[in-house]
């Protein structure tokens, strides 16, 4: 959802469980990824946290990017635009490690690419809530860009699950086609 919060000047969007989702377990896995994602939010690179509670129920208020996602610009990006982008990524995934915040759920939809005075700088967004919430409630969120070893136990990543996912971007970012094609085998 997109809003504001009384204490910033600027609009927010609050991502939040939906409605029919009553299930502890996915309650448990928004709260915990979206502490990590605010523990790790200070680097410039990672989308900021500004609040979260558990009123009504679990949400998160996060930075409204001023950007477009790498899918939708990969095309359009100079081979120097790509670099930044993908060094951008690349440094926040380092440092959320820093605080012991993984994404595990790296693809070019998350990442955000946002004009500056230098060019280019890519900002990684939404931290795996989805897929943490997906993987609680038992559902599978296999993509092109999920490490095998996620596939395979979904409840398993760490920051080699970030290396995989930050190599499968790098792949999109140079090709504009996902690291494993629909359909193949992913097990």
């Amino acid at each position: 959802y997109d809003g504001e919060l009384a204490d910033k000047d600027e609009p927010v969007r609050f991502l939040t469980l939906a409605p029919e989702i009553d299930n502890e377990d996915a309650i448990d896995s928004f709260r915990r990824t979206a502490a990590e994602w605010a523990n790790a939010n200070t680097h410039p690179n990672i989308v900021s946290v500004y609040d979260r509670d558990d009123d009504p129920r679990p949400w998160i208020a996060v930075e409204d990017v001023a950007g477009q996602p790498l899918d939708a610009v990969q095309s359009s990006l100079s081979p120097v635009e790509t670099k930044a982008v993908v060094a951008d990524v690349a440094e926040a995934l380092r440092n959320a490690v820093l605080y012991n915040a993984y994404h595990l759920n790296l693809r070019p939809n998350h990442v955000w690419v946002v004009p500056d005075e230098e060019g280019v700088t890519g900002l990684v967004d939404e931290w795996g809530l989805e897929r943490s919430v997906r993987t609680a409630i038992g559902e599978t969120d296999v993509t092109p860009f999920t490490a095998p070893e996620v596939v395979s136990n979904p409840n398993a990543g760490d920051e080699q699950t970030d290396v995989y996912g930050l190599g499968a971007l790098v792949y999109f970012t140079l090709t504009g086609q996902p690291p494993v094609t629909a359909g193949a085998d992913m097990d």
